[in-house]
């Protein structure tokens, strides 16, 4: 599975082949710094990197009297990767909830129908995470745990019914 930045980097290869200047620029205008940072010199060390790992193929290319330019654009290993990754953000749960964003921000990658099959399976993690820590919150009460303890599990209910929500909220729409 690729990670937050290297999903977001080629989330946004795959609509179309770019350089590293417009991906930044790109995210810029896709707000993400707002709820997750990718630095300048973090995108450049990905594109290093996914080219590394054979995920991109570059093109050079010069348009008049600029500079050249690498172009990156997906190979078939870059495809697989990343849309093995987004349907992994979009049907799991971690309380890290950007992968879920990041998922989400490219469920086109996937498609509707399924993306649709992959919330319905989300859902049906997130209900048994549900039971199981009211569950686990049950046997803390019966067995003496502390409140602050209890409470602190709680919380993670919380969570976990929230992005349950949140996940059923999202299904609807689509």
């Amino acid at each position: 599975m690729l990670s937050k930045a290297m999903t977001m980097i080629l989330g946004i290869i795959y609509k179309k082949p770019i350089n590293a200047y417009e991906i930044i620029k790109k995210l810029e205008e896709m707000n993400i710094n707002s709820w997750y940072k990718i630095a300048d010199s973090t995108v450049y060390a990905t594109v290093k990197q996914a080219n590394k790992k054979e995920y991109l193929s570059v093109k050079i290319v010069r348009d008049g009297e600029m500079p050249q330019k690498k172009i990156y654009s997906l190979t078939k290993n870059g495809e697989i990767e990343i849309e093995r990754t987004v349907e992994s953000f979009i049907s799991g749960f971690d309380y890290d909830i950007r992968n879920f964003n990041i998922g989400m921000f490219f469920s086109d990658i996937p498609g509707v129908d399924k993306t649709i099959k992959l919330l319905e399976k989300r859902i049906i993690l997130l209900k048994k995470y549900q039971m199981g820590i009211a569950e686990k919150i049950d046997e803390m009460k019966s067995t003496g745990y502390s409140e602050l303890i209890i409470e602190n599990t709680r919380q993670n209910l919380l969570i976990v019914e929230a992005q349950l929500k949140g996940s059923e909220s999202i299904l609807k729409v689509m």
